[in-house]
């Protein structure tokens, strides 16, 4: 696992052009990841906290790999700061999205809890710029990397998934456990390992983060895919539930992305009156959101 970093040319061994070929693979699974979740999010399809932490890995593994592909990189003072930022946000990120997937009896103040923590994190990595604390605080972000993720384990196994991730349940539970074994492993091995700054990430940790990536892809193209099967099955479908006819119209836009605003301009209604009218299908349909909608359509 251990090796110089990255040296282009007729030098490049077959371990290396395969760790490049799987970090290449990695950050083009993150970033089409991320962009499928932003148009799934403009639809309403997808949640903030589920961009925030798919944004938070792309940082990690570039925190990772810039060694890999700087020769000198590793020995600038903002080398290892900048991993321990990565892992700051992917362990906020990680439980806000935990937060909101898993129907718990947590208290609100819990989510501004960690947020302060992770706050006081990233004031402490600034500080230790000045400060000879860094090896604590190298420490300090590893553990709360390793809680975070940990935590995530023990409240996905005893926890329900609300209805519009139970889909991905399976899928949650062994990534969780993946995660947990490869980055805080790694991670912790290097700061373990001083020597071992002018690292290669090997092969582990890249296969983790493209076949999270193209879960997460896969998933949101699903999403995607139903819209124009969902839109003709809206009317037949929803019939049990007594809608009126503007709210029947609604579900409708609704299924076919349109957003709040495009609904009140196609129907000459106000945002407001648009609003009312989902909370009331929504209540009538028992669903939460259109997540949940498409999937009392579709199955």
């Amino acid at each position: 696992m251990i090796s110089s970093p990255l040296s282009w040319g007729p030098n490049l061994t077959c371990m290396q052009a395969l760790e490049l070929i799987l970090l290449v693979l990695a950050y083009t699974t993150i970033i089409v990841a991320l962009f499928l979740e932003i148009i799934c999010y403009r639809r309403n399809l997808e949640m903030r906290e589920t961009i925030y932490l798919t944004a938070s890995f792309l940082l990690l593994i570039v925190a990772l790999t810039l060694p890999y592909f700087l020769a000198d990189y590793q020995d600038e003072p903002f080398s290892m700061p900048l991993i321990q930022l990565a892992m700051i946000t992917v362990g906020h990120a990680t439980l806000l999205n935990l937060l909101v997937e898993r129907k718990h009896q947590l208290p609100p103040r819990f989510s501004r809890a960690v947020t302060l923590l992770a706050s006081a994190l990233v004031v402490a990595v600034g500080v230790s710029l000045f400060l000879d604390e860094s090896t604590l605080i190298q420490y300090i972000t590893g553990c709360f990397l390793a809680g975070a993720v940990l935590f995530s384990m023990i409240i996905i196994r005893r926890t329900q998934p609300l209805t519009r991730v139970a889909h991905k349940e399976k899928t949650e539970r062994l990534f969780s456990v993946l995660l947990m074994i490869t980055i805080p492993g790694s991670l912790l091995l290097n700061f373990l390992l001083p020597e071992s700054r002018a690292y290669s990430i090997g092969l582990t940790v890249p296969l983790v983060f493209i076949l999270l990536a193209s879960n997460k892809a896969w998933d949101d193209i699903q999403r995607l895919s139903l819209l124009p099967k969902a839109a003709p099955l809206v009317a037949d479908t929803l019939t049990p539930y007594a809608l009126t006819e503007r709210e029947t119209e609604i579900a409708q836009l609704l299924i076919k992305g349109s957003t709040y605003r495009a609904i009140s301009e196609e129907l000459h209604i106000s945002i407001p009156t648009v609003k009312t009218h989902v909370s009331n299908l929504y209540r009538k349909c028992q669903v939460n959101n259109k997540i949940e909608l498409i999937n009392l359509i579709t199955r």
